[in-house]
């Protein structure tokens, strides 16, 4: 898909607020100072392109003018990491709307005869990112409500009004919940329960979807405890399901952890049946449908929560899966067709940001900013955020960043009130949005450091547990805390 054929659908769109150049004549010595902080802060290295000017980038705004009043490396484009989910977030809000919400649907060819139901039975996803096994159960339990005690024909699934994808960042670590796949069905933020407990010597292990009152195993994904292997965990894609080794040394006498599901559809699907079953309904071997039959009519639904809210905790707890779908409906919803993969998707949010805000230096492979191929600047970030739809739509969702004593201690009485997003990758590090002093004084900035060459040099292994990085985020985290201290109190009206 041509990336000059993008920008088409946005004739119309009105220009977006862009701040202001700083004044001429103002004195150098503020910009001066961050620009000893970043230099100082123990986070650069030394580059060979010229085209790197540093591994830090931080721009500073008075929200209420629009004035620039610092920018250090404000154009460089820099991974974001999550604080892409911000773009994300007004992308979905503008084009869905905050009270969007996602629906998941039992459907059927056939008709209800004294109970049994002489047709398909079909459960078909609408790309809800927050649908939980306690949401399926409900949706089981209305198949008894409305007179079904079995099925005659084939139980059928849907999961084709997303893209469906394996993973987002292919080049993650296997085990990592926070990279699974996604489709147009997805369950429990497409993550399987691993638990497990020693009892007599030996191991007792399961794979579940647990969520609310019900905790029912699946079979899509399996685990086998090894005695050798070069990694705690090894997974392989084999006859569809999720096939998965984990380090006998590597587990103590009992625990769990959240995996990511690759096929999210089947999941959702095997667990319906389970939860069916609960309620006195077999249902026959989960089949997908490429397509929805033409005479299939609605018998049973389940609505999320309102997109606001979706928003407002994907922006708090970080989840990637939420952005990535809820991204990919916005695409859906702004150009009528299903996108055939997350970059190309990511695309349109790029062509859009351009055209909404004014942003120039914005290059997006996802939506959540787990690919560290992503691009874009500081100076795009205060521009989006500095705009007023962002302050009426995005402001309100952001959570409080304490601010913290001399970079160490969280101080709960600290004067000034921060409310952004946090990014975080191995060597990445963002913060973006909206700081108050006790007078009621609004700034709004950006600040993400980098360091993509010690990032490139990890091995898939590495990434969970990078060699340095703890050190790193720990100085990039209090270069921020030293900025927003001095900006907070230099910045007054």
């Amino acid at each position: 898909m041509a990336a000059s054929a993008l920008p088409a659908y946005a004739a119309g769109i009105p220009e977006a607020l862009r701040p202001k150049k700083r004044p001429s004549g103002l004195s150098a010595q503020p910009a001066a100072a961050t620009a000893s902080e970043v230099t100082s802060s123990g986070l650069t290295h030394a580059v060979e392109s010229v085209n790197v000017p540093g591994d830090s980038a931080c721009i500073v705004h008075n929200l209420t003018t629009g004035e620039t009043l610092e920018s250090y490396h404000g154009d460089h484009p820099m991974a974001p990491a999550s604080v892409a989910k911000t773009m994300t977030s007004m992308y979905a809000l503008e084009h869905l709307g905050a009270d969007h919400r996602f629906q998941t649907r039992l459907l059927t060819t056939g008709l209800i005869d004294n109970g049994v139901l002489k047709g398909d039975l079909i459960l078909a996803g609408g790309g809800d990112p927050v649908l939980d096994t306690q949401d399926l159960g409900e949706l089981a339990a209305q198949l008894r409500a409305v007179g079904i005690h079995s099925v005659e024909g084939a139980f059928q699934y849907y999961g084709k009004a997303l893209p469906e994808t394996r993973n987002i960042d292919p080049g993650q670590p296997y085990h990592v919940s926070y990279n699974p796949g996604i489709s147009g069905l997805n369950l429990n933020f497409n993550r399987v329960y691993f638990d497990w407990k020693k009892v007599g010597g030996k191991f007792q292990i399961s794979m579940q979807a647990p969520a609310g009152r019900y905790r029912p195993g699946v079979e899509i994904a399996t685990m086998e405890i090894v005695d050798q292997s070069e990694s705690v965990f090894t997974w392989e894609d084999r006859d569809g399901k999720d096939v998965w080794t984990v380090l006998r040394s590597a587990l103590n006498d009992d625990g769990a952890r959240w995996l990511p599901v690759t096929r999210p559809a089947a999941y959702t699907a095997e667990v319906f049946a389970t939860l069916a079953r609960s309620n006195g309904i077999v249902l026959g071997t989960p089949e997908a449908l490429d397509a929805l039959p033409g005479d299939a009519y609605q018998i049973a639904q389940h609505e999320s929560q309102t997109l606001d809210a979706i928003l407002k905790d994907m922006l708090f707890y970080s989840t990637n899966v939420t952005a990535e779908i809820v991204g990919v409906s916005t695409t859906i919803k702004l150009t009528g067709q299903i996108p055939p993969t997350l970059d190309v998707s990511a695309r349109y949010l790029s062509a859009w940001a351009r055209q909404r805000f004014g942003m120039k230096e914005v290059d997006m492979v996802d939506h959540s900013g787990l690919g560290d191929a992503s691009r874009v600047s500081v100076r795009d970030l205060a521009t989006m955020l500095n705009s007023k739809s962002a302050q009426v739509q995005l402001h309100p969702l952001l959570k409080v960043i304490p601010l913290r004593k001399g970079g160490k201690s969280v101080d709960p009485h600290h004067p000034y009130k921060v409310e952004a997003k946090t990014g975080t990758l191995n060597f990445v590090s963002a913060l973006a949005g909206y700081e108050t002093a006790p007078n009621g004084h609004k700034l709004v900035f950006a600040i993400i450091s980098n360091n993509l060459p010690k990032r490139d040099e990890l091995t898939r292994n590495q990434k969970e547990h990078p060699p340095g990085g703890a050190q790193w985020l720990g100085r990039a985290r209090y270069l921020q805390q030293n900025l927003m201290e001095r900006w907070g109190g230099m910045y007054k009206p």
